[in-house]
């Protein structure tokens, strides 16, 4: 029988508390007449390294942020409850909203936080030879669609995660103040839409980088299976395809032997070398 140190041991590890000790945003806008920003597909390549972003992307990088605020993803869940003679509890439930919004202070005065925070499309806005800017604004704001990206990175244990809203669309745009003693900022403020193309409102890139390969077996999620290959090294959670179909998960990792193992039942455990598999399907 397990003792409660072991129990603790096998179930606990420092290595996925994680924190985003550097955070970058992008924001491509989605312009009239012009192509739209490519979907983000993937952050990193299969060693964990990361992509180049593409240029709409990098020409939107938001800079510098407000370090006590960082960035903020708040969710506003609305229920309907039902309630019945006989009963102490609602007796049913249904959801029938789901805000999704992002918030966040730049510090940066340049063309990627202006739109954001006055709600202007200002691609047609050129500098002046002296390098002055001159903005008109309009009665009301443009309904700007902006594609954001949100990174961020763990350098301890060199993992990384990611946001991807294809649909922010910026709201509350906040109050500008001009103080002396403070830096000039802009509160961004935005709701997460839902994109026709991509299907959803967010794309989650819950862990990413050189430390998801390294501690891939720890994070609880299991790989694609491969097929099965002999003399190969296997870590827990990785997955494998016998010759008959049946799928297995390595519970133990190891090195596998030189002949395949036979496929137990489902829920069944078999020793392969020095892995030990569990028969998922």
């Amino acid at each position: 029988m397990p003792t409660i140190d072991e129990l603790r041991s096998a179930s606990e590890t420092t290595r996925l508390i994680l924190k985003m000790r550097t955070v970058l945003i992008f924001a491509a806008v989605v312009r009239p007449g012009q192509p739209a920003p490519p979907m983000i597909e993937a952050l990193t390549d299969e060693s964990g390294q990361f992509l180049p972003l593409p240029l709409a992307y990098q020409r939107g990088a938001i800079g510098h942020i407000d370090k006590g605020a960082g960035i903020e993803f708040p969710r506003e869940v609305s229920q309907q409850e039902a309630e019945s003679h006989n009963s102490g509890s609602p007796t049913r439930k249904d959801t029938d909203n789901d805000v999704k919004s992002v918030t966040f202070t730049a510090q940066e005065t340049r063309r990627s936080v202006l739109e954001l925070a006055l709600g202007i499309d200002l691609s047609n806005v050129l500098r002046g030879e002296n390098g002055e800017v001159v903005i008109d604004h309009p009665d009301l704001p443009d309904d700007l669609q902006v594609r954001l990206l949100v990174i961020g990175y763990d350098p301890k244990y060199r993992v990384a995660a990611g946001k991807f809203f294809p649909n922010f669309s910026p709201k509350d745009f906040p109050t500008l103040a001009w103080k002396r003693d403070e830096v000039l900022s802009y509160a961004i403020a935005g709701d997460a839409l839902p994109d026709d193309q991509l299907g959803t409102a967010v794309r989650d890139f819950p862990i990413a980088g050189p430390g998801a390969v390294e501690f891939r077996h720890l994070f609880g999620f299991a790989a694609a299976p491969v097929p099965w290959a002999a003399d190969t090294d296997f870590v827990m959670t990785d997955r494998v395809t016998l010759a008959g179909g049946q799928v297995l998960e390595a519970t133990e990792g190891g090195t596998s032997d030189a002949v395949e193992p036979a496929a137990p039942e489902v829920g069944a455990t078999v020793e392969d070398g020095t892995v030990t598999w569990v028969r998922v399907s």
